[in-house]
């Protein structure tokens, strides 16, 4: 059987690649972990690259008539270009390399997959919830990769059809097609 390719995949860094996240704590994700045996695996925080620390006050996703912003609520300090610029230099950067794909964390204000929390400008939580920050700049810079969270991948029906995709990009990305006999890696299903 042919040579397969492999996936270029920007993943949280807190989803077990470091002690990263806003209360230092690590998301150990098994599936996180199996498909990453399988990729070229990227790991990011866009929180700790535009400069804040661990453990670090509570960020959020603020509705507001312009918009939605950033915010860190306890300091109130506006993230949001911040956020913008650093999505921007990354995605750009890894545009260079190829990317075939993400896997973020669920609920995340910067990384968040549709499902982040949003607040209005009074701290209420909306009924809505959206992509976080990071998420939207991926998504709107790469529409045709693959994106998914930890939560979702443990369904394997959504990880079946990650994976594939992800496979599927990568042979496009090489000016490939996948081999016919192709088949999910076992671990993988």
């Amino acid at each position: 059987m042919a040579r397969l390719p492999t996936p270029i995949v920007v993943v949280s860094r807190c989803l077990g690649f470091d002690h990263c996240r806003y209360d230092g704590d690590i998301v150990r994700a098994d599936v996180v972990s199996r498909i990453a045996g399988h990729v070229r695996a990227i790991p990011v925080c866009p929180e700790l690259e535009i400069g804040l620390g661990v453990p670090r006050p509570v960020i959020r996703l603020v509705h507001e008539a312009a918009g939605s912003r950033l915010v860190q609520p306890e300091t109130g300090r506006d993230l949001t270009d911040e956020m913008s610029a650093f999505a921007t230099r990354f995605l750009e950067w890894i545009g260079e390399k190829g990317v075939d794909g993400f896997i973020l964390k669920s609920r995340s204000p910067s990384c968040g997959n549709g499902d982040s929390r949003v607040f209005d400008a009074g701290g209420d939580e909306l009924a809505e919830s959206m992509d976080g920050l990071f998420a939207r700049a991926a998504r709107a810079r790469f529409p045709d990769a693959a994106m998914e969270d930890e939560s979702s991948l443990t369904d394997p029906v959504a990880r079946h059809e990650f994976v594939t995709a992800l496979y599927e990009n990568a042979a496009r990305r090489l000016g490939r097609k996948l081999p016919r006999e192709w088949r999910l890696p076992p671990d993988l299903s």
